[in-house]
């Protein structure tokens, strides 16, 4: 954990001494041109979970312009959309967005299968966003307000960024960002939290199948309220946190049309919800790698 915290830190005086060098260098007012580029890719990515592994998947990685419509996809959260107002340096744009946090109890270790007693499957959720850009002379400041409408975590998050790609870098397309996220209260409680009827549904489970914390079994004499019945998975409730993460896209350019691209990021999960039993890593890494052709 410290050891990551430090890397993190450093990738951020990278990144900023890396911007502070052309911050002089003013960059253009950009225009709009209509682009698509699909990529076979492949996602690694770790999840916070207890006892859940990381994933690993084939994905469609994107990026497309046509017109004021757009829609991308860099590792796990695809997102679509259409620009309602542009001009010079500003957009605003109302999209949609795949959420990319889930919880299967399928993909949990047996050792640990108590820990996700009574607990159901967490999905992704479907939102709707509205997206503000601000094209600085010193890059792109973009801020996210996304709404929950599936009806998954029902609460909203946000996020603010920034980033700036390298300039004369050749064939290489090197873009680093730094951001900020926040999660409201509701958001955390749908993935991190243990409800009340959670914990009293997993002690049952536990007294049914003999089973306790590693091993040890709770009896029905223990799951009367007492310390026994405690002791299987407290009741969590996660508050609203704010989190931090840098990420860096790169892209090599054989030609024109074809390129290999890469995706690699860093997520530290904060507040109340590395508390949850839930969860075991508050260092959330993603990667993706993909061939990509632009028509």
């Amino acid at each position: 954990m410290k050891a990551t915290q430090r890397y993190t830190k450093l990738i951020c005086l990278t990144c900023l001494t890396l911007f502070s060098i052309k911050s002089f260098a003013a960059e253009p007012v950009p225009e709009r041109e209509d682009k698509f580029t699909i990529a076979a890719g492949v996602t690694h990515n770790s999840v916070p979970y207890t006892a859940a592994d990381s994933i690993t998947e084939a994905v469609p990685l994107f990026d497309i312009q046509y017109g004021p419509l757009f829609a991308y996809n860099k590792n796990d959260e695809p997102v679509f959309g259409v620009e309602l107002f542009r001009h010079k340096r500003v957009m605003l744009a109302l999209a949609a967005v795949y959420g990319s946090l889930y919880l299967d109890n399928a993909d949990i270790s047996k050792d640990k299968a108590w820990v996700y007693y009574g607990i159901k499957d967490r999905d992704k959720a479907t939102e709707v966003a509205l997206i503000f850009d601000f094209y600085s002379k010193v890059g792109l400041v973009e801020i996210m307000v996304a709404r929950d409408v599936s009806n998954t975590y029902d609460d909203f998050r946000s996020s603010i960024s920034w980033s700036r790609p390298f300039p004369d870098t050749g064939k290489w397309t090197i873009t680093p960002r730094m951001y900020g996220k926040y999660y409201s209260i509701k958001y955390n409680d749908f993935y991190y939290g243990v409800s009340a009827a959670e914990m009293d549904a997993g002690v049952d489970i536990a007294v049914d199948q003999g089973r306790g914390i590693n091993g040890t079994p709770i009896s029905e004499n223990t799951a009367n309220g007492n310390l026994g019945y405690r002791q299987l998975r407290p009741a969590y409730e996660a508050g609203n946190a704010g989190q931090f993460g840098v990420d860096i896209s790169i892209d090599y350019n054989f030609t024109e049309h074809f390129k290999v691209q890469g995706y690699l990021g860093l997520e530290q999960l904060a507040g109340q919800v590395t508390s949850s039993v839930l969860v075991e890593d508050a260092d959330i890494i993603k990667a993706s790698l993909g061939i990509a052709y632009t028509f």
